[in-house]
């Protein structure tokens, strides 16, 4: 062989493994939001530095309670009128831009290894807002969700989050079914289509709730039915305080 076609043949097999590296280990050298190649400084975050400079960081006044934006200091309007059965929902980032790419890649477009990157984001705020609690608890997938994505998607944020924080984690709650997807719901409808969906798992030992304060953590906050719903279970069950820990509001 020519050392020309030598070279040609190295050319391409770098190539080729550089696509293979791209494929197998995504984390390591793209940004999970845009797609371009990062180098060695930025992978520990998996984002390149312009996707980093614009992640949506919630800055204004929330409610204190179930973290809505408000213009005053005092719960609101919805707060006022029925308290939630949660002390207080807390969210670091707005659910927009690189943090929205981010859940929907982990969650429906086969992109597992981003559970670490969320969880860092979370154990970060966690730490930084001084966050206790004798249990964390996640929010569960139906089994069909499951099934279709092949694994339960804050189970494995949960763990990690667990590990960090030295924090134990409980599984009381199970999820029955979801009647429709919660995206292009109202308000109202999505309180309706949660209800019955979520149980206390009948093996659950339910003395472990009683008096406890529970962390709990989803992924996004919206209208907050779903994890209304399972902090009223929780509550009903012994559970003494709750709060919510979520990766996005919106």
């Amino acid at each position: 062989m020519s050392k020309f076609s030598q070279t040609k043949a190295y050319t391409w097999l770098k190539d080729k493994w550089q696509h293979f590296k791209h494929a197998m280990y995504p984390e390591a050298y793209v940004c999970h939001c845009c797609g371009t190649e990062i180098g060695d400084d930025d992978r520990e975050d998996s984002l390149c530095p312009k996707c980093r400079e614009r992640l949506p960081y919630r800055h204004e006044q929330t409610c204190p309670i179930c973290g809505c934006y408000t213009h005053t200091l005092s719960p609101c309007k919805r707060c006022q009128i029925a308290m939630p059965p949660y002390k207080q929902a807390l969210a670091p980032f707005d659910y927009t831009g690189a943090i929205r790419r981010m859940i929907i890649n982990y969650k429906d477009n086969g992109s597992p290894w981003l559970a670490p990157y969320i969880a860092k984001y979370l154990i970060t705020y966690a730490k930084a807002m001084e966050l206790t609690a004798d249990y964390l608890v996640y929010v569960p997938s139906s089994d069909k969700a499951i099934k279709t994505r092949g694994f339960e998607h804050n189970k494995k944020v949960a763990t990690l989050i667990c590990t960090a924080l030295d924090m134990p984690l409980t599984e009381p709650l199970h999820r029955v079914y979801q009647k429709k997807d919660q995206s292009n719901l109202t308000y109202e409808e999505r309180y309706q289509n949660v209800q019955g969906s979520f149980i206390l798992r009948e093996d659950y030992d339910r003395s472990l709730l009683i008096g406890k304060k529970i962390l709990l953590i989803d992924d996004v906050m919206t209208t907050g039915a779903t994890v209304t719903t399972c902090a009223q279970i929780l509550k009903n069950n012994g559970a003494q305080e709750i709060i919510i820990l979520t990766l996005a509001r919106s």
